[in-house]
């Protein structure tokens, strides 16, 4: 784990792809290894609770809720070792916040989505893309043909809102083909 040591690693992808589970697994070593680790997510998503990360496969281990990238700050003086999960939440200042945490002497790992229901990059997670380390580009499986599944397909009765939580309830996983045939169904073009 020494040679992982400041560095920024990024889970990115769609959804049900195992970013979490990801992010959670390398902060397991890294506390294995007697480093101090903390995760990190927007208190704009309650999905699990307060203070709680959960991942798809039911796993539940401690976070601390932030208002937004700026608030991390406060919490790392103890850490040596930074989970943030969900970065397409935070606000755009996100990346400047990780630069710091290295520039301090940390390791961040982070996690998120890198694009909406309509196949828009998210900001957060393109720069941290940039300026990572290592990058590890995830998939999910499409629900509709069991191919891989790159993107995130939200209910027609859903909001058309570029961010809003959820989970099966409200996504689904599908490849290129399958998406486009549903928003073909709604009238619908995807990548306009």
């Amino acid at each position: 784990m020494k040679n992982n040591i400041n560095t920024i690693t990024i889970y990115c992808g769609s959804m049900f792809s195992g970013k979490t589970t990801a992010l959670r697994k390398d902060l397991e070593l890294f506390k294995i290894a007697g480093f101090k680790t903390a995760i990190f997510k927007h208190s704009f998503d309650k999905r699990d609770g307060d203070n709680v990360e959960k991942t798809h496969d039911g796993t539940i281990m401690p976070a601390i809720m932030v208002q937004n990238s700026e608030e991390i700050l406060k919490h790392i003086d103890k850490v040596d070792i930074i989970g943030i999960d969900e970065v397409h939440f935070f606000d755009n200042n996100l990346g400047k916040v990780v630069k710091r945490m290295i520039n301090m002497g940390k390791t961040v790992v982070a996690s998120g989505l890198d694009m909406d229901f309509m196949g828009e990059p998210f900001y957060n997670t393109i720069y941290l893309m940039g300026i990572a380390d290592n990058v590890h580009k995830m998939h999910g499986v499409c629900v509709e043909c069991g191919g891989r599944g790159k993107y995130n397909h939200k209910f027609v009765q859903c909001s058309n809102d570029r961010l809003e939580v959820g989970a099966e309830d409200k996504y689904k996983c599908l490849c290129y083909k399958c998406i486009k045939n549903e928003l073909e169904k709604n009238n619908k073009t995807f990548w306009e």
